[in-house]
């Protein structure tokens, strides 16, 4: 048994099962969210919901899972390793979501995408209780 820091396994189908869940919300979101679609475009949408959801994706399916296998192939318990992948994992989606939502080009992609959220939904809450139109 080695410290806490262990080479990650991550198994072929970790990849596999990452690209089509991306793939699969990307292509809900842009075939769902007519008013998104509407004022961002289909590939932009697509480009900033994609960019949005990759990093805490990785984390779950491919960071995760590789330490995890690899802290079971070390010879940790169970319990260890789902914690500590699970530490690996948050320390990733913070670190990768800090990037991605400030550095260019998906920094712009990110903001159009919640400025279009924000003025659909300022239009919608208007539209239900009788705000100016």
């Amino acid at each position: 048994m080695t410290t806490w820091w262990i080479e990650p396994v991550a198994p072929v189908d970790r990849w596999w099962w990452f690209a089509g869940v991306l793939v699969g919300t990307t292509l809900l979101t842009v075939l769902l969210s007519p008013h998104r679609r509407r004022a961002m475009g289909a590939i932009k949408l697509a480009a900033a919901h994609g960019s949005t959801v990759a990093v805490p994706l990785a984390g779950v399916f491919v960071v995760r899972s590789g330490f995890r296998h690899a802290y079971i192939l070390d010879g940790r318990g169970w319990w260890e390793a789902m914690w500590l992948s699970l530490l690996w994992m948050l320390g990733f989606i913070a670190v990768g979501q800090a990037l991605v939502t400030r550095l260019p080009p998906t920094s712009g992609l990110i903001r159009d995408l919640r400025q279009t959220s924000r003025d659909m939904w300022t239009a919608r809450l208007r539209r239900w209780f009788g705000g100016a139109r």
